[in-house]
């Protein structure tokens, strides 16, 4: 009986730890899958290790597997760069998707410009607008595409492009993407002061 109870224990314990395993997964919390992807960027980039894109997918594909938000995001840049796949913007664009339906910023940016340019989806100037604004939003402005995205927004406003043309909001975002430094605001500051 003493062993029996043990046993029923034992099987419970082991199922306890598999669902809290589950849990942070599912919440975010590194299981392997951070490995995963740093190891497909460092293929990716050849940090460190040869460069293979191949290899790298593999990698990327299995941390996307494992819950890795940002996973699908390195997904689509392969995809939209022909980097070891064929160059495929349609594809980039719904490894992009998956990447903000699972949170991950910088998918958005990303989504945004294929919006902006017509790559893989229908060129659409208010869709763009409405990604660029989501992640221009973010208060990490550290975080990969969030300047960028505020840039692109700008020259939207500013043109008139899928939101009306409004050059009081293009120079607010300019200026908040010059105080980070970012070339392309600058620039574009000078020349409408210039005007």
């Amino acid at each position: 009986m003493m062993k029996r109870i043990l046993m029923i224990m034992l099987v419970l314990l082991i199922c306890v730890s598999a669902g809290m395993a589950e849990g942070e997964h599912k919440g975010g919390r590194d299981d392997g899958s951070m490995n995963l992807l740093n190891e497909g960027n460092a293929l990716m980039n050849g940090d460190g290790v040869a460069q293979d894109y191949e290899a790298a997918m593999q990698r990327l594909l299995a941390a996307d597997e494992a819950g890795n938000k940002k996973a699908a995001r390195y997904v689509g840049l392969l995809y939209a760069q022909g980097l070891g796949v064929e160059q495929d913007y349609a594809l980039a664009a719904s490894w992009y998707e998956k990447g903000v339906g699972a949170g991950d910023l910088t998918s958005g940016y990303y989504l945004g410009l294929l919006y902006k340019q017509g790559l893989g989806v229908a060129q659409d100037y208010g869709k763009a607008a409405e990604y660029f604004a989501s992640v221009a939003a973010s208060e990490n402005k550290s975080a990969t595409g969030v300047v960028d995205a505020g840039v692109e927004l700008a020259q939207l406003y500013e043109q008139g492009l899928g939101v009306e043309q409004n050059l009081d909001r293009a120079l607010e975002l300019y200026r908040e993407a010059a105080e980070y430094d970012n070339e392309a605001a600058a620039t574009a500051l000078e020349r409408l002061n210039a005007e």
